[in-house]
């Protein structure tokens, strides 16, 4: 039975090839998949997630393939102490997979030998873990599998040829071996686990790690109060540094903590009892400890308006942590107001200049399956704060100051955001750099990031040089780009749809009523929004370039619901469009009878794209939705381009 279960684990399948057939530690692999015969999309790109067993661990590496003919390749090294691998191949991202093939169920499993051909140390071991769930034991998110894919024969016989190898004990790899025992002796378990855990408190050499592992199911497993109580006592006693003390610590120093001075005082002890430098000369999977609490830490001090104190704590911050510090405080602060501009700015520069230095220490690189995609995340949080200081330097008057902030942009970035190019606009206008005005606008134009008030200056700058407005269009049309313009066609193209609606019946702002079954084969957009929206709101000014540009055109119309809305919410809308001076065709969404919620009619839309966000536009014709798209890019000639392409692919219709 052991020699048949282990042939199963060197791959099975016409569609992957490695090489060499017989990989051995240390040495390179290469993965052929020959698309054709896989089940993924062979139009998108395909990647490999690659996952090594290696002491006793499993490890994970990606990579893009690239495409040679019908097959795809990739190549990975193998770790020096690596006696299993095993590959699976996905589209799109890593943690948010759109499809992927692991043969079917089976695996594509790859055998390490020792360069004799010899099963290595972790080697059965590894096979036997790789056919249980991910969450006990087995490769993570491999196997949809709840259960053992394996019998328990099978499992015992492994696990004991593994435990043949020289040197090799349970206490080497203790989870892992709990984790079999469970599938081997299923619900004899939680009967034979006291015993088990006894004679493996034997081994006077058990680290922390296999200590904690131990506690863990007897207190919590086994609800063995007294075992447990006695292991946590051991590991107290032999560890009062260790991780079980640390978070035994933390979690006292944060459970029902509410005041500031109470968050003070208690992390302040914690950290003094365990520094994080003692922390990072042995690093642990603990980093969410430091970093939850100098975050409560950080909000504690500067709700207390004690800068001073927070200031004293940046020495210890990665860039993750410290990232986080400035949006939580210096960004709600400067978006509620609840500090004086003055004084914020001051602290915003000092950890600002902080997140320049940091910005490459790889701190987010556990939430990312790559550090490409680390490093991009890590770049474009501190284009966030950026933007941020360019605001607040312009708030506080600081208008030459607020204009070196743009210099630190990424060039990709510079004229990326149309409210920061129309902020970068005024602020040519305050220091008097006229001569700046028309690069900023045409580069603009160029991301697309454009707002309505740019349209106006540019138009009056030409007009100004040439003496009036003929050869303007083409003017506009030669500064878009033509990729981004080609993108976002795709784009519009990729959300059409021909999915029949029921007709409804709302009110206007009037009181009258609406009947969609009225609007017959004219083009109707409708943009779903609400008051207490903020993106919905930031879309307006691109939605009243729409609304205008369209306002001669008899075939094409637009209307606005306000959804999911409290109170006296028809007043409210009311209200809002007098003072902000839209000039928008209003409906109010219906209650529903059954909950009381005003969402009737877009509730039932929702359902059609399994999501309840706004801003929704959607556009309908012949009783038919053709388009729909949710969310608002930040830039309204961006919104003018994708609605305006929807609109005329449904004119240009036979």
């Amino acid at each position: 039975m052991l020699s048949f279960t282990c042939a199963s684990a060197q791959v099975n399948s016409n569609r992957l090839s490695v090489t060499p057939k017989k990989p051995v530690p240390g040495k390179p692999v290469e993965l052929v998949y020959d698309v054709k015969l896989g089940k993924l999309d062979q139009s998108k790109p395909i990647k490999a997630a690659f996952y090594q067993f290696s002491n006793y661990e499993w490890h994970t590496d990606t990579a893009l393939m690239q495409k040679q003919g019908e097959n795809a390749k990739a190549s990975f090294n193998l770790l020096p102490a690596a006696s299993f691998a095993a590959v699976k191949f996905y589209q799109g991202s890593f943690h948010s997979q759109e499809a992927a093939d692991n043969n079917n169920k089976k695996g594509f499993p790859i055998l390490i030998t020792d360069s004799k051909g010899k099963t290595l140390p972790g080697g059965a071991l590894a096979q036997a873990l790789f056919k249980l769930p991910g969450y006990n034991g087995g490769v993570p998110d491999y196997f949809a599998s709840k259960s053992p894919m394996l019998s328990a024969d099978s499992l015992s016989l492994l696990l004991n040829e593994e435990l043949k190898q020289k040197g090799s004990t349970p206490t080497k790899f203790l989870n892992k071996y709990l984790a079999l025992q469970r599938a081997i002796k299923g619900d004899k378990f939680k009967a034979d686990a006291p015993a088990m855990i006894d004679k493996l408190l034997e081994d006077k050499n058990l680290d922390e790690d296999n200590l904690m592992e131990l506690q863990r199911v007897a207190q919590f497993e086994l609800k063995d109060a007294t075992r447990g109580a006695a292991i946590q006592n051991l590991i107290l006693t032999k560890y009062p540094k260790g991780s079980f003390a640390r978070f035994q610590a933390y979690r006292d120093a944060t459970q029902n903590v509410k005041s500031n001075e109470k968050v003070i005082a208690n992390s302040e002890l914690f950290l003094k009892k365990f520094p994080i430098s003692e922390w990072r000369q042995h690093p642990t999977n603990q980093d969410f400890i430091y970093y939850s609490l100098y975050r409560n830490l950080a909000t504690a001090y500067f709700d207390s308006g004690d800068f001073e104190a927070l200031q004293r704590l940046r020495p210890d911050w990665d860039f993750k942590t410290e990232n986080e510090v400035y949006r939580w405080n210096i960004e709600r602060a400067y978006m509620l107001k609840s500090v004086p501009v003055a004084k914020l700015q001051s602290l915003a520069d000092s950890l600002y200049k902080d997140l320049l230095v940091k910005v490459n220490d790889k701190s987010y690189l556990t939430d990312f399956d790559s550090y490409a995609a680390a490093k991009e995340n890590a770049f474009a949080q501190l284009k966030n704060r950026t933007e941020n200081e360019i605001n607040i330097h312009y708030q506080n008057g600081d208008y030459k100051g607020a204009l070196t902030y743009y210099e630190l942009l990424r060039p990709q970035e510079r004229f990326a955001n149309a409210d920061i190019n129309a902020l970068h606009l005024d602020l040519l206008d305050k220091t008097g750099q006229k001569q700046m005005i028309q690069p900023l606008l045409e580069n603009s134009l160029r991301n697309n990031a454009v707002t309505p008030e740019m349209f106006d200056r540019l138009k009056q700058l030409y007009t100004a040089q040439h003496g009036n407005a003929e050869g303007y269009d083409n003017y506009l049309a030669s500064l878009k780009s033509a990729d981004k313009l080609s993108e976002l066609q795709a784009s519009v193209r990729a959300h059409m749809t021909k999915v029949n609606v029921d007709s409804f019946d709302m009110e206007d702002m009037n009181g009258n009523m609406v009947h969609s079954s009225n609007w017959g084969d004219k083009i109707v957009v409708i943009d779903f929004w609400a008051t207490w929206c903020r993106p919905c709101i930031a879309a307006f000014p691109g939605m009243q370039m729409l609304v205008d540009k369209y306002a001669k055109d008899p075939t094409v119309d637009f209307y606005f619901v306000g959804t999911m809305q409290f109170g006296d919410y028809k007043q409210k809308v009311k209200d809002f469009m007098k003072r902000e001076g839209w000039r928008f065709k209003v409906l109010h969404d219906n209650v529903n009878p059954k909950t009381g919620e005003q969402n009737q009619v877009f509730s039932g839309y929702a359902k059609l794209f399994s999501s309840s966000g706004i801003p929704r536009k959607i556009i309908i014709k012949n009783g038919v939705m053709r388009y729909t798209t949710e969310g608002y890019s930040g830039s309204p000639s961006e919104l003018v381009d994708e609605i305006s392409y929807a609109i005329e692919l449904l004119k240009a219709e036979k």
